[in-house]
């Protein structure tokens, strides 16, 4: 029998882990995952919201941006917002949009589908004559220019009708088949930079077309259809390698794996790239910051995505909905961190979780799952607020939440204790 003066409690010790906001922002953690939350200075704020643009009668099959106008894709026609037009445009299935004003004329959208060019004006439209049609548009050098299959075709400057290679300043760029069809076209840093399946060029066209130049960028990923996107100071893009980075002549994989699985809708909108995506098998809206190098989540169900220099657009159930600069894009939303961390002894004795502290400001309710037992206590930043003691295995899973909109995370204190040696 051991004796009783034996029996006394064992001698514990604090530890704290610390988590600011540049950590949490950065994953500088075993996992984490911001839903509608942004690193804003030092802390952590509200993403995002949403307003209503529309009241969709329709199912769509895919939304396109030009100009400040959104293009929604049905069988058969294409919804135009604002304002509700429809542009009835038969079996033929629009892949693209382009906003472009030809000289001294009124902005006009330029939909190109696989064999023709739809020119959309007011509630009417017609077919470009000598365009053939492509599977990507963009405006560069006040020029139009159309990628299909291995050929790059281009419009007479100031002009969307003049596409006959036969006339003056128009013509056609044919590539070798060795690098793929074209993909995507982006105008950026006064280059256009043509992707296709094997190699990125851009495209020097001043002046008239035989003073084009291509200079080959170097890079080994495959870009996706869809997902190219200038942020203004450079082009984002996916590939089966991960999300790339191109400024310039130097091209790079930014995030190898994202913290969501990236759909090809996406957007660019005040230097950010977004895209449609599935995180645990929900819908949301995956959003990157190249400039920080950050990303994180906008926790809505959204089932289409598009947008541009006035904001992006998503679908959400009949809504066609925009995003704003504050709050959560859903009424009665809220902001999450979700943590997986390692945070067992050194020295290899038994640790507890014994507290949680939120330095900034707000109500929030944080979730601890470890050692198979969970629990959720309710705190308010900048009070250090006791929880159960969980026994800590190897890892522990934290969910932060708060629906408050004017929340604040400077910082996550987890405040331990474990067996003294």
């Amino acid at each position: 029998m051991i004796p009783f003066k034996e029996l006394v409690p064992p001698k514990r010790r604090e530890r704290v882990m610390r988590f600011s906001a540049d950590v949490l922002a950065n994953s500088r953690v075993k996992k984490c995952v911001l839903l509608s939350l942004r690193r804003e200075g030092e802390a952590l704020v509200p993403a995002a919201g949403a307003e209503r643009i529309a009241t969709l009668r329709h199912t769509y099959e895919a939304l396109f941006y030009a100009g400040g106008a959104v293009f929604a894709r049905r069988a058969g026609a294409v919804d135009m917002f604002p304002g509700g037009q429809t542009f009835s445009l038969g079996e033929h299935v629009p892949l693209d949009a382009a906003a472009f004003a030809a000289y001294q004329g009124p902005l006009q959208y330029y939909l190109p589908a696989s064999d023709r060019v739809f020119r959309l004006y007011g509630t009417s439209y017609d077919v470009l004559a000598d365009a053939q049609g492509g599977t990507c548009i963009a405006v560069h050098r006040e020029r139009l220019f159309l990628g299909k299959g291995c050929r790059l075709a281009y419009s007479a400057p100031l002009s969307s009708s003049k596409w006959d290679p036969a006339e003056e300043d128009t013509g056609v760029i044919d590539f070798s088949p060795e690098d793929g069809d074209v993909l995507a076209l982006a105008s950026f840093d006064g280059k256009l930079y043509v992707f296709r399946e094997n190699a990125v060029s851009a495209l020097r066209a001043d002046a008239n077309g035989l003073n084009f130049r291509f200079d080959r960028v170097e890079f080994g990923g495959r870009p996706l259809p869809g997902t190219v996107r200038c942020t203004g100071a450079g082009i984002v893009f996916q590939t089966k390698r991960g999300l790339a980075y191109l400024t310039g002549s130097a091209c790079r994989i930014v995030r190898p794996v994202c913290m969501a699985e990236l759909g090809t809708e996406t957007a660019a909108w005040e230097g950010r790239y977004y895209a449609l995506a599935q995180n645990g098998g929900k819908n949301c809206i995956y959003v990157y910051d190249p400039s920080a190098d950050e990303e994180y989540l906008l926790d809505v169900p959204a089932t289409h995505l598009a947008g541009g220099s006035e904001g992006v657009y998503f679908v959400h159930g009949t809504a066609l909905c925009r995003l704003t600069h504050t709050g959560y894009p859903l009424d009665g939303g809220e902001g999450a961190v979700e943590m997986e961390l390692e945070a067992g002894s050194e020295n290899g004795g038994k640790r507890y979780l014994a507290a949680i502290t939120v330095l900034g400001a707000g109500n929030f309710t944080a979730e601890f799952t470890a050692d198979g037992r969970t629990q959720t206590v309710a705190l308010q930043a900048g009070r250090r607020t006791r929880v159960m003691r969980l026994l800590r295995t190897d890892v522990l899973k934290c969910t932060l939440k708060t629906g408050d909109a004017d929340a604040a995370v400077r910082a996550v204190e987890l405040h331990f204790e474990e067996d003294a040696q």
